[in-house]
């Protein structure tokens, strides 16, 4: 009894296993037509994605019957707005001003040559008489001897006295941010005229380079440099220097003018304002297309983790309806 009871479940079990293998294999025709599709339908969906790496084909990340109504709608929602901000930013670039970075520097160690705090300006005498000008700096403090020291390797001399003729351009003067209210250079000149000597400025409208006269007396200048990088290297517009005069008084500290300028009638003294200003302006276009770019990054990131949440959601309701549905492997009571 106990062999016949232990053949007994094997015989009837084997039709149970019997019907559930040629369920899952197909039905078995004549032909065999029906395992041979199956396994051609199966190689031909395996071709599909035989070229992505073996971690996503097994974990079913792509779908073999190709894409997914959810892939079709995030593709088109992110190449809308894709388009959409790619317009508008263009628009706004093509119809918006040029954007400029400002920044303010101080003149006593950050002069605008590396090799020391000076200031290049061009001067030009206006006066009908001629002009003589001198540069002068102390060494009484520590920012008056540097500036002294650094004229002195442009070839500047302090107290050196120099003449010029009305109209006559002076070579490459130099200024520098002291804290002896007497430093700067002077320009002595008779006659009656107001104006005896002139600052080279480039203004911006209308871009243009020219001499701009300065009242007799004690003046301050602000320094303004531009750097536009819409305009070619070289052109006028591309390294924007300005200066902007505040005239402090209209005569000159009398007991710090050199010899040769004081045995003048008029006086001119200037000096450099103790900050100054560094302006940049970059080519839109590189910056519109950064911008873009920014976007078109995050839109595929955000619809990489769209999709991987759904694909993640899709998997647990899979598993949880597994759970649920009753195992077909017991046998009947």
């Amino acid at each position: 009894r106990r062999g016949a009871c232990s053949k007994g479940p094997q015989t009837m079990r084997a039709p149970v296993f019997a019907k559930r293998k040629q369920a899952a294999s197909g039905p078995d025709t004549e032909s065999g037509t029906s395992n041979e599709d199956a396994s051609g339908v199966s190689s031909v969906r395996g071709a599909k994605s035989a070229w992505l790496p073996s971690w996503i084909r097994h974990a079913d990340l792509v779908s073999e019957e190709g894409g997914t109504v959810l892939g079709a709608v995030i593709t088109l929602v992110a190449t809308v707005a894709f388009v959409g901000y790619a317009v508008a930013v263009i628009y706004s670039f093509a119809t918006t001003p040029t954007k400029a970075n400002v920044e303010i520097r101080w003149s006593a160690n950050q002069g605008i040559i590396e090799a020391g705090p000076s200031f290049p300006v061009a001067l030009r005498c206006e006066a009908k008489q001629g002009c003589t000008v001198a540069v002068k700096y102390s060494d009484r403090t520590m920012a008056s001897d540097s500036c002294r020291r650094a004229l002195k390797a442009a070839g500047w001399e302090t107290n050196e006295c120099r003449k010029y003729a009305q109209g006559e351009e002076l070579p490459e003067t130099y200024l520098c941010f002291s804290d002896i209210p007497g430093d700067g250079i002077y320009v002595g000149h008779d006659g009656g005229d107001r104006f005896g000597v002139g600052v080279l400025s480039v203004s911006e409208a209308p871009l243009k380079a020219k001499y701009m006269p300065l009242h007799v007396g004690r003046t301050s200048l602000m320094f303004v440099q531009t750097m536009n990088e819409t305009y070619a290297e070289g052109a006028l517009g591309y390294d924007r220097r300005e200066w902007f005069p505040t005239l402090l008084s209209t005569e000159v500290i009398s007991d710090a003018v050199p010899n040769c300028i004081s045995q003048r009638r008029t006086h001119t003294q200037l000096e450099v304002a103790s900050q100054w200003f560094h302006i940049s302006a970059q080519v839109w276009a590189l910056e519109m297309l950064g911008e873009i770019g920014g976007f078109w990054s995050f839109v595929f990131e955000l619809g990489f983790f769209l999709f991987l949440g759904a694909w993640t959601v899709r998997k647990a309701v899979r598993m949880c309806l597994r759970r649920r549905r009753p195992s077909e492997s017991k046998p009947p009571p």
